[in-house]
């Protein structure tokens, strides 16, 4: 929810750096981004690495003005895949020609999907034979394509580093190559504690 980033790129001009790394979250990219341009930051000459931008933000911005950036996701709209595509046309077909599926929705709708298809395992509702159940589903299909569930009940998936272009849509520059072994925040910031579900 911030909108005044006018000390934080004060310092970015002055340090200069050879990338910027943004962890900012929905409408506050907007915010950072016209103001990094109204200072003079060239995007292009000084790219952005964010954690949390999709090409409805970029939309919001104009993708003239991020162009060049780069988003780390386990999912962009520009994935090749026969289930993405089906999925995309049935998404525009409903929504626009020019509605845009990011990275959250996509795992919205999977998480729906995920959490029936662990209850009909389970055959129950109860929520720590849902959790056992979903663990062991095995590769279930999606419009992601595979996935799965490790034992910790977090989902087995790609990484891919996506390059935003001037239709906003994001060119995949690099991926993992392998689906990634989750590993939980509380494990990796609180060694020795865990976080129940």
């Amino acid at each position: 929810g911030g909108t005044d980033f006018s000390g934080v790129i004060a310092k970015i001009a002055q340090a200069k750096p050879a990338m910027i790394i943004n962890t900012l979250n929905g409408d506050s990219n907007v915010a950072f981004f016209k103001q990094l341009q109204a200072a003079g930051i060239d995007t292009k000459a000084m790219p952005i690495m964010s954690f949390s931008i999709g090409k409805q933000e970029a939309q919001g911005m104009g993708a003239g003005l991020v162009e060049g950036s780069y988003a780390a996701w386990n999912y962009f709209q520009s994935l090749p895949g026969k289930a993405k595509s089906k999925f995309i046309a049935a998404y525009k077909a409903k929504f626009g020609k020019d509605a845009a599926i990011t990275d959250p929705m996509i795992h919205s709708y999977l998480d729906v999907y995920a959490w029936k298809a662990a209850v009909e395992k389970a055959k129950s509702f109860d929520p720590d034979a849902v959790r056992k159940a979903a663990a062991t589903l095995g590769g279930f299909d999606t419009p992601m394509g595979k996935v799965s569930f490790a034992a910790n009940q977090r989902l087995v998936q790609k990484a891919y580093i996506g390059k935003l272009k001037a239709d906003g849509q994001f060119e995949i520059i690099a991926d993992s190559r392998k689906d990634i072994a989750p590993e939980p925040y509380d494990a990796l910031a609180f060694p020795g504690k865990t976080c129940r579900l």
